[in-house]
């Protein structure tokens, strides 16, 4: 599913961005893997920020150019997308989500 959409780059959990690499690279790139030491302290706060829709998420995923997020269900930052006027959720299978944003 996620090849076909195209993305420009997604915003996964750090579990699932080292497969998304392995698998779909150079398709599919993706805003942070399971490197935390290479990313660092402050990137590892920002996606963090985000990944618990912290003020401002919405603004961060735009600087960054993240056009999908895929990620569990049950992720904090899901909530906030399914709220969101600018995500559109297009695809869910009960333990994975997906939102595109046609802004990017």
């Amino acid at each position: 599913m996620l090849a076909r959409t195209a993305p420009g780059r997604v915003f996964p959990n750090d579990l699932w961005g080292g497969y998304l690499i392995y698998r779909l690279y150079p398709t599919v790139r993706v805003f942070v893997d399971g490197r935390s030491d290479f990313y660092g302290t402050a990137f590892g706060d920002q996606w963090t920020d985000i990944l618990n829709a912290r003020q401002g998420w919405e603004k961060q995923l735009n600087k960054f150019g993240v056009d999908t997020v895929m990620l569990p269900v049950r992720a904090p930052l899901v909530g906030a997308l399914k709220e969101s006027h600018t995500w559109k959720q297009i695809y869910d299978d009960g333990a994975t989500i997906l939102f595109r944003s046609p802004n990017q």
